[in-house]
């Protein structure tokens, strides 16, 4: 198994209280789940679950004279892999049916990849805050 910088992050968020090893555990059954599925490569198929989750801009709160103000900002490219694997492992975790874990981040995958945006709960986290970015982004001056 080739690991990309996917894997690590996906395998960071997932580890709980250093079970590293029950992590991959759910990060392979995952990738055989994704294999039967789709037949592709998995950095492929990471690319093709991550690039629909990457924000262009981020709502940050600033503090000036006191009050605090919602300012939209340009994201890195580190910070838009972040939000991605983040959104997609936490929208698994959240999920509230008994399976296991491998299940829940194969039908958000299959979710996304099929740009089911109603059925995503990444998805859905993404257009939240792209609307939060365009709704404050009248107080784009406060970022100098």
């Amino acid at each position: 198994m080739k690991k990309t910088i996917f894997y690590e992050k996906i395998l960071h968020f997932l580890i709980k209280k250093g079970k590293k090893l029950k992590a991959i555990k759910i990060l392979k059954r995952l990738f055989s789940l994704l294999r039967k599925r789709y037949g592709n490569s998995i950095s492929i198929l990471f690319i093709k679950i991550i690039t629909p989750l990457t924000v262009g801009f981020e709502a940050r709160t600033v503090r000036i004279w006191g009050k605090t103000h919602l300012v939209p900002f340009i994201t890195k490219p580190s910070r838009k892999t972040f939000l991605a694997v983040k959104w997609y492992v936490n929208s698994a975790k959240k999920d509230t049916r008994k399976t296991n874990m491998a299940d829940k981040l194969f039908s958000e995958s299959v979710n996304i990849l099929q740009k089911l945006n109603s059925k995503s709960k990444a998805l859905m986290l993404k257009k939240l805050n792209n609307l939060q970015a365009t709704a404050n982004a009248s107080n784009g001056h406060f970022r100098w």
